[in-house]
């Protein structure tokens, strides 16, 4: 098993990039993007270089909100213990506050990261 993404409905396994470059595992929700194709309704702040309303002069958009269709936001993150063992840390109640099919793929796509995580630390014990 090699793939670190693995989406089905609007939920996904992925490896992600945070601070200083560190790579985690991650469970997100995709969602519509409302800004998607919406950039000419904003006006653009030279000295901010960012977006924003005329009647919200004081609420910046990036410019990178208006290209992409879905967004996403993580409901949990892969995290090892002190005996190097995966488990998931959720955040918040996000897992339980989403739609029933979106519960049933959660439960699928953190099965799947357990699996992949798990034939990570086989390929290392090869290696």
């Amino acid at each position: 098993m090699r793939s670190d993404e693995y989406r089905i409905g609007n939920v996904a396994f992925r490896s992600a990039t945070g601070w200083k470059g560190a790579l985690y595992y991650e469970i997100v929700l995709y969602y519509p993007n409302g800004y998607y194709g919406r950039q000419d309704e904003y006006i653009f702040d030279e000295v901010h270089q960012m977006y924003y309303k005329e009647d919200m002069p004081n609420c910046f958009i990036d410019g990178s909100c208006f290209k992409h269709e879905e967004s996403c936001y993580t409901l949990a993150i892969f995290e090892k213990d002190t005996e190097d063992e995966y488990f998931i840390r959720t955040c918040g109640k996000r897992p339980f506050e989403i739609s029933p099919k979106d519960i049933t793929d959660f439960v699928a796509c953190v099965k799947y990261g357990f699996k992949f995580l798990e034939s990570l630390k086989t390929e290392e014990e090869w290696e």
